[in-house]
Order: structure tokens, then sequence, then C-alpha cells
């Protein structure tokens, strides 16, 4: 059979080392460019906490963060279609379905997931359709967003979060950083953007809370 070579331990180790230092100069690159951001990063972020301020005054904040997260689960670009399309957002508004017919209304958001072009219509129009029947039950969005604002810790309103369909823990994190929650400005919405820069950070880690810790 074929001679096997001995390993060359010492160019391993050289590899790894090479490697490590790599890492570590995109970390320290990373850090320079967020404590020093460009004057559009920053203007973009002043006008993200202008909306986040507004989110946080809205009584019925909740049922849009709702509608938002299922829009972009599986890809973002869901949200103009459902969300920045005003048109195609009042058809799903709490007050239109309530007032259709029962068996009638997953038909009916099925019906606008698919002209807005959102993803998993199917999945999702039966994902709404139940998240409905629960703020129903809260006593409809302006009771459920009161109720989700009474919670208190990250940990609590994370797990309100999370009784939602479809809801998991980048969203249940996203609904709160997305309107600037103070629980919230140590988290982050884990998506495959953000695991591309951990990748090349050296950062394997799949535990939501050791991204966290990293960034």
């Amino acid at each position: 059979g074929p001679v096997k070579r001995p390993r060359d331990a010492g160019a391993a180790a050289r590899r790894d080392q090479m490697s490590q230092g790599l890492e570590a100069q995109r970390r320290k690159m990373l850090v320079q460019y967020l404590l020093h951001l460009p004057a559009a990063d920053e203007d973009l972020l002043a006008t993200l906490k202008r909306r986040a301020a507004s989110r946080r005054r809205d009584p019925v904040y909740l049922w849009e963060a709702l509608i938002s997260a299922l829009s972009t689960l599986g890809n973002a670009r869901g949200y103009d279609g459902l969300v920045t399309n005003r048109g195609n957002f009042e058809r799903v508004s709490f007050e239109v379905l309530d007032s259709i017919d029962p068996r009638r209304r997953e038909r009916h958001i099925e019906a606008v997931l698919r002209d807005a072009k959102v993803r998993m219509p199917v999945v999702k129009s039966v994902w709404l359709s139940r998240i409905f029947a629960f703020v129903k039950e809260l006593g409809g969005p302006r009771e459920a967003t009161a109720l989700a604002r009474r919670q208190r810790g990250s940990e609590a309103k994370r797990l309100f979060m999370r009784q939602f369909l479809g809801i998991g823990e980048k969203y249940a994190r996203d609904t709160w950083m997305d309107s600037h929650d103070p629980d919230f400005r140590d988290c982050i919405a884990l998506d495959v953007r953000v695991l591309k820069v951990s990748a090349l950070l050296g950062f394997a880690e799949a535990d939501y809370a050791a991204h966290e810790r990293l960034y």
C-alpha cells in the first residue's frame, strides 16, 4: 500500500498560528470600524433610533412587529411587499382580519402573502391566523402591546414573544431591538449576515448567547 508520510506537526502549528493572527486582525478591524463609523452609517443609525422612538410610542406596535417578523422570515424581501406596501399591510391589519369569517381567514391571509411575495405563504397563513386568535384572546393589539411592555427584564420579554407561532430566538429579540428597548441594547439579531461575520472572525459557536457575548 501507499507509504504514509509523517504529519508535519510544526507546519500545522504554523497554520493555526497564522489563522489565529488573521482572526485577531479581523476582530481589531471590526472594533475600529464600530468605534469610528462613517458619517453615512452614523446618519443611518440616527434614523433608525428615531424610528425606534416612534415605535415605543405606538400603542399597537406589537401587531406590526409580528407582521414584520413573518414577512422577513426566510427572506427579508418580503418586508417591502407586506409592510412597506401599506395597501397589503392594511389587508392583514387586525381590524380587517377580525371582520373576515374565520373559515375564510387563512385563505385571505395566504392570498395577501402571495401578492406580497412573502416566502412560505401557506405555512405563514396558518401561523398568522393563530397569532390573530391569540392576540384577540389577549384583548386585541393595544392590550397585547401593553402586556408585552409590562414584562420586566430581557428574559421575560423574550419569552413573551416566543409564545407566538413563528417567533424564534432572533425575532424574540428583534422585536424589542427595533424599538430600542433598554433591556436589549446589548443583544443582536443573529441572521446569516452576522453569521458570516462570525465565521470571518473564526467563531463557530452555534449558541445564541455565545454570539451575543462575542459582539
